[in-house]
């Protein structure tokens, strides 16, 4: 994917780029900063940066991913889970359109998703960990609505004292999907961080 996208980029002729990565997508900016990528900065939305012992949803996360490896699991235990962990209170709207594009794809894709996301966190560890080692360091702003669990924003915030060049904003809605939720504030956030 990330050779895709740069290849994109190089198409497109820009000089540099900002991403928006939503969900387990950020990893391809790992990559991307990796391949030379002229990222001056990067915007994360609903990524689970820290460790499974500070996300209070990390549990329940790799059960409903690990379920997805198998083929009488994978829709009741892995995707519905997973749906139902990231939609939990959202807008009908929201929630019918996730439901509507997700569930088209059938296990080959599910299943390939979650062994792509359990083998980058087995290469890579912790997210937050992996762009501390960017040289240059490269500015991040991560947002999200969920969890809503003050430990997971308390250590995101812990972090970025100790590293200016990372921020977080917890956004006001409830689910998996701030851009399709709360656009307009994920916008505003959003243009703040790139001026």
């Amino acid at each position: 994917m990330a050779v895709d996208a740069l290849a994109v980029v190089e198409a497109s002729g820009a000089h540099s780029f900002i991403p928006i990565a939503q969900g387990q997508a950020p990893w391809v900016t790992i990559e991307l900063q990796r391949l030379g990528g002229r990222m001056p900065k990067i915007v994360a939305s609903s990524w689970p940066v820290i460790s499974p012992s500070s996300n209070p949803l990390a549990s329940r996360f790799l059960n409903a991913i690990r379920a997805l490896q198998y083929y009488e699991r994978w829709r009741k235990e892995g995707a519905e889970q997973l749906l139902k962990m990231w939609l939990s209170d959202a807008p009908a709207s929201v929630e019918t359109q996730i439901r509507n594009q997700m569930l088209k794809q059938g296990y080959e894709t599910w299943s390939r998703a979650g062994r792509e996301i359990l083998a980058m966190y087995a290469l890579e560890g912790e997210p937050l960990r992996v762009l501390s080692e960017f040289d240059p360091l490269v500015p991040v702003l991560h947002v999200y609505c969920q969890p809503r669990a003050p430990e997971f924003l308390k250590v995101q915030e812990s972090f970025a004292r100790e590293h200016p060049w990372y921020s977080v904003h917890r956004l006001e809605g409830v689910s998996q999907f701030p851009t399709l939720e709360v656009p307009e504030e994920t916008a505003a956030v959003i243009r703040e961080f790139i001026r």
